[in-house]
C-alpha cells in the first residue's frame, strides 16, 4: 500500500506505518548517496580536494 507522504494519518497505525514507510526512502536514498559521494571521493584529484575543503580567504 504506497501512501501520500503528505496525507496527515489519522491514527497510530497509520501514522507508524507512513513513518516506517518514509525512514525506508529516507534510508534508501542516504546509501544512494553514500555510494554516490564514495565514487567520486575516488576520482577527485587531491589537489581539487584539497583546494575545496581548504579554500584560502582573501588576506592568505
Amino acid at each position: 500500500m504506497d501512501m501520500d507522504i503528505n496525507r496527515i494519518p489519522v491514527n497510530v497505525n497509520d501514522l507508524t506505518s507512513a513513518l516506517t514507510e518514509r525512514i525506508g526512502r529516507l534510508e534508501q536514498e542516504n546509501a544512494l548517496l553514500k555510494s554516490q559521494l564514495k565514487a567520486l571521493l575516488n576520482v577527485i584529484p587531491e589537489d581539487v580536494w584539497q583546494a575545496l575543503t581548504n579554500p584560502k580567504t582573501d588576506g592568505e
